[in-house]
């Protein structure tokens, strides 16, 4: 997972782990990641959660703790200098990075 990814919890995540059901239909995107050699070590998604936000933090710990993937990735960031499809046809992107009108 990096920077720009949308994800969403597993259904291993909830569908068995009684009391976790209220996140199936949570969708977030990865604000920050931190990586090391073998595995990831940290990851903040700002999660959209019935017309809200919440931004949450999970560590090394957290993810040590399951023996199961929690997150997948339902949009993968694309590095790239072009602009996402989507902006160029609504009048793209500047120079300086702000939408064109």
């Amino acid at each position: 997972m990096q920077v720009g990814d949308m994800v969403k919890f597993s259904e291993a995540h909830y569908k068995d782990s009684p009391g976790h059901e209220y996140v199936k239909d949570w969708i977030g995107v990865v604000v920050e990641s931190r990586v090391s050699t073998l595995s990831l070590d940290e990851i903040v998604i700002m999660w959209s959660i019935h017309g809200g936000s919440h931004i949450s933090t999970y560590d090394e710990e957290w993810w040590n703790k399951l023996d199961y993937e929690p997150l997948e990735v339902i949009y993968e960031q694309i590095d790239s200098d072009e602009p996402p499809h989507h902006l160029e046809q609504i009048g793209g992107i500047n120079e300086m990075g702000s939408q064109e009108s």
